[in-house]
């Protein structure tokens, strides 16, 4: 049984389909135990605990009435001889026994694509979909419904079932003892599994809907809920007016990205999102636990992470990150003397959180805190989060490690605030340009773990030079007049940063800035261009089966066709140098690198901590290839090793001929393969990286006076000198500060 990494991809899941399952018949079809007897919590503290099978990918959960949990997996983790797909744990997933075995009857090559879990009078029972490859060109997409007991399985007869949501079934749920929802991208089909034959068919939008049921009312849900049956005679019916704001909530506390994942349970439906643990219950909503910024990694949960609640308080869910799943235990926080340290960035930083999952997984004695400077709930601008850090560094005290992207290094370092990290940095092992950005007098004051890099691309022929950032300026604004596109025909914040706005910052960066002085010459000339790129217009437009898509979103555009013009902006991940390497060797487009690099996720310790021992060891971490492949696709990694590998493709499943990444874009989805560097171009781009001799370290302090001197020149409201000059005068006193 392989696993279901291929279904993921197809649908993009793990962005908008969202599953929920349950029963109220009794508490353990309901997924979760009965917790009658229990204190209800409120506002609590959640502390998290991973308590992965293997590397299981988890499609279920369930929490019977004696407090056991049930896990339905993939069958990947064997025990034995056969493989396992249903796992029980009674000591709230310390350990895990078998339970339930994958049957001999099915497929060699199949695999599941989706199960749901209930405790019914013939004791526990799985409902799943599988999948047969051979028979994928089938109208039922090669989709078989099974039945499986701990004494048997059979195959239902699943008649136009899958026919009707489309040939592929995403996921299946319980509305009652004996009738399923089976669920397409569009549509989903309520089946009696006793007379095996399809009931009724509710259609919504395309991948947004979850599934619950409580109480006598079966809920198809998104952004609201979308439909309320009467879970036995599944006629449509108004939902408690309570349960429908519960609902609406959520998709707001799940900061309105996709549909989090509920389940019910007696009474109760309970909710995960990114900030807590939700509960509806006697017709309000209510904040259970917090959910610890470990375990969500600040990215969403959706509907796909399976949920259930055990009992002492204590929940169970399922995380996706880079193409793996955790599970973790939700429980109130012991309130434990655990040793910890303290992680702080100026906004959401998700790498360094990933991280930091994946520490204190190897590390469960310790307790790692992240805190956001820009927090949402503070709602301190910039310069307020930046100015409260300082307060806290200055006063001797603040978190143990900071993440330095958008502050100063070198200013922190002058005043002291950084504590010298002892590391080795080979050139064997690392891109020590690259690794040693921050070495001042012999000392390491910060490590960059990730880097960005720059580039710009032009129609065949075009030659880009891009030694200086004068050069290149000129090279955009020259290309974009020849090829008739607007300078900001692809941005949403017109007049301000666009794509090669943003772009000419950085490269310009270092000129305008220098040696603490400002450069008022390169202050001009960049203020300049960007308003002749705002006055770049033309009648002409980009063909109309250009396709464009943001390698990274706002910041660089490529264009996915033979009609490549000109292209300017940062670089991540082996999928977008893949993108422009396929490019070149086919023909479609030149590229080239800028000498510079944008150093990502900085990390340095406070000079005043008192565990700075602890913080090296995370730091370390950081750079090894277990941590540094975790962000592979969103940044170069400093590690050779890992850098290697990536550019490779390993880990990417990729084929025989390179095919490392296929995208579907437009109205009629065409594909744009793109394909994994050769062996020449791997070597040509390590070089050119080991050579690269400029660096742009953001500092949103000034990085925002610029901006705000540059809308108010863009927008007629000041005079380009007098522009400058405000900005000039403004960083002056920044720097002097």
């Amino acid at each position: 049984m392989k696993k279901i990494w291929g279904m993921v991809t197809i649908l993009g899941m793990t962005v908008c389909l969202l599953a929920g399952c349950g029963n109220d018949k009794k508490a353990a079809q309901d997924g979760s135990t009965n917790v009658e007897n229990e204190t209800a919590m409120e506002n609590g503290t959640g502390s998290g605990s991973v308590i992965s099978i293997g590397d299981s990918y988890y499609y279920d959960l369930l929490s019977s009435e004696t407090g056991d949990i049930y896990a339905l997996t993939d069958g990947e983790a064997e025990s034995g001889e056969k493989p396992v797909f249903v796992w029980k744990s009674s000591d709230q997933g310390e350990n895990w026994e078998d339970e339930m075995q994958l049957p001999d009857t099915l497929p060699e090559d199949s695999y599941l694509l989706a199960g749901t879990l209930q405790e019914s009078t013939d004791g526990l029972e799985a409902f799943v979909i599988v999948s047969d490859p051979e028979n994928s060109e089938s109208d039922a997409g090669g989709c078989h419904l099974m039945r499986v007991t701990e004494k048997k399985s059979e195959e239902l007869n699943a008649g136009d079932l899958f026919t009707k949501i489309g040939g592929y079934a995403w996921n299946i749920s319980m509305v009652n003892d004996h009738v399923v929802s089976v669920a397409g991208t569009e549509q989903c089909v309520l089946y009696d599994t006793e007379q095996q034959k399809p009931l009724k068919t509710l259609s919504y939008d395309y991948c947004s809907a979850g599934f619950f049921s409580v109480k006598d009312q079966f809920v198809v849900y998104g952004n609201e809920i979308k439909y309320c049956l009467n879970k036995e005679t599944l006629e449509e019916q108004e939902p408690e007016a309570g349960l429908k704001k519960f609902v609406e909530e959520m998709w707001d506390a799940n900061d309105r990205e996709v549909f989090a994942p509920m389940k019910a349970f007696g009474d109760t439906v309970m909710c995960v999102t990114t900030k807590a643990i939700y509960e509806y219950r006697d017709g309000r909503t209510v904040n259970v636990l917090s959910v610890p910024a470990t375990v969500h990694g600040q990215t969403c949960f959706n509907g796909m992470s399976p949920v259930c609640k055990g009992k002492q308080n204590t929940y169970y869910l399922s995380t996706l990150t880079t193409g793996e799943t955790t599970l973790w235990r939700i429980e109130p926080d012991p309130e434990q003397n655990t040793v910890s340290f303290t992680i702080y960035s100026l906004t959401k930083n998700t790498a360094v959180t990933q991280t930091a999952m994946l520490y204190q997984q190897e590390h469960p004695e310790l307790k790692v805190e992240l805190r956001t400077g820009m927090d949402e709930e503070a709602a301190l601008t910039r310069t307020d989060a930046i100015k409260q850090l300082n307060t806290e560094l200055l006063s001797g005290s603040g978190p143990d490690l900071i993440v330095m992207d958008g502050l100063s290094v070198e200013k922190y370092t002058d005043m002291g605030l950084l504590l010298p990290v002892d590391l080795n940095m080979s050139e064997d092992a690392y891109f020590t340009n690259i690794a040693e950005t921050y070495r001042k007098d012999g000392k390491l004051y910060a490590v960059p773990t990730d880097f960005l890099l720059y580039a710009v691309q032009g129609a065949i022929g075009s030659s880009p030079e891009i030694s200086s950032a004068s050069d290149t300026g000129q090279w955009i604004l020259k290309h974009i007049n020849e090829a008739g596109i607007s300078g900001y025909q692809y941005t949403a914040d017109y007049h301000v940063f666009s794509q090669y706005t943003q772009f000419l910052y950085d490269i310009y960066a270092e000129n305008m800035i220098h040696d603490k002085t400002v450069n008022k010459k390169a202050l001009k000339e960049y203020m300049e261009l960007c308003g002749k790129l705002a006055e770049t217009t033309s009648d002409k437009n980009l063909p109309e089966d250009a396709t464009t898509t943001s390698i990274q979103a706002g910041e660089v555009e490529i264009h996915y066709n033979d009609s490549v013009n000109v292209s300017a902006g940062l670089v991540a991940g082996v999928t977008d140098l893949g993108a422009l390497t396929t490019q070149q060797h086919n023909g479609e487009a030149d590229y080239a690198l800028y000498p510079m690099y944008q150093p990502c996720n900085i990390l340095a310790v406070n000079a005043n901590t008192a565990k700075a021992d602890m913080v090296e060891d995370f730091i370390r971490f950081s750079l090894e290839n277990k941590a540094q492949k975790l962000n592979m696709n969103w940044y170069e990694p400093v590690t050779l090793d890992t850098f290697r590998s990536a550019v490779r493709g390993d880990g990417m499943d990729m084929d025989e001929d390179g095919l490392i990444c296929e995208l579907y874009m437009g109205d009629d989805m065409d594909s744009f393969y793109i394909y994994a560097p050769s062996e020449e171009e791997n070597t040509s781009l390590e070089q050119q990286i080991r050579q690269m001799d400029h660096v742009f370290t953001d500092d949103v302090i000034l990085r925002d006076i610029v901006r705000e001197a540059l809308t108010s020149y863009l927008n007629g409201s000041t005079g380009l000198d007098d522009a400058v000059s405000a900005a000039a005068n403004r960083i002056d006193l920044y720097l002097g500060e």
